[in-house]
């Protein structure tokens, strides 16, 4: 409800995003049969309505979530954002690649705070390669507070630095081995 009287008030919004943690460093911290049966209901018709309004919608989670991503691409989830993509590993996020879009940082338990700059640098190219497809579909965004997690300036620089070097998917055929 509040989605269309912001839509019908005059507002033209993008999409909508929501912040909803939902794993720990292990594992979901509900089972997907639980997660399907509870969520679906809400998840899916915010997803519905986001659609019908013209949006995306996107959802952020930290957490070893894997296991709930196959219900999120089915009921329309449009891209899933990662603060800490580590938490599902790059082998674990691979299946899903070309099917949502994933977008993050560098993995801000880590790499971001206590990375060397070439560290960083690299984990922009494994991101790309490992969450994206030759066509894209990975996006990256720069974690809006660093100063919260301590990400030194040096590391903030080489993530951009990876972005440029790596991040035109044209410009760098020679990843994907065409």
């Amino acid at each position: 409800a509040a989605a269309r009287m912001w839509v019908k008030d005059g507002a033209d919004p993008h999409g909508f995003v929501l912040y909803d943690d939902m794993g720990d460093q292990q594992r979901p911290l509900i089972s997907p049969r639980q997660f399907d049966e509870f969520y679906a209901p809400v998840f899916g018709r915010l997803i519905e309505v986001a659609h019908e309004l013209g949006c995306e919608f996107h959802l952020h989670s930290c957490g070893k979530i894997d296991p709930l991503i196959p219900a999120l691409i089915d009921w329309g989830l449009d891209a899933l954002e990662l603060d800490s993509p580590h938490m599902i590993g790059f082998e674990d996020l691979k299946p899903f690649r070309g099917k949502i879009m994933l977008w993050g940082c560098i993995n801000i338990q880590s790499t971001y705070v206590n990375g060397t700059p070439d560290e960083c640098e690299q984990e922009v190219l494994a991101m790309i390669k490992n969450m994206g497809t030759q066509d894209g579909g990975y996006g990256a965004y720069i974690y809006p507070q660093p100063w919260h997690i301590n990400a030194p300036k040096q590391n903030i620089r080489a993530f951009n630095r990876g972005l440029k070097k790596y991040g035109d998917y044209a410009k760098n055929a020679d990843i994907w081995g065409r």
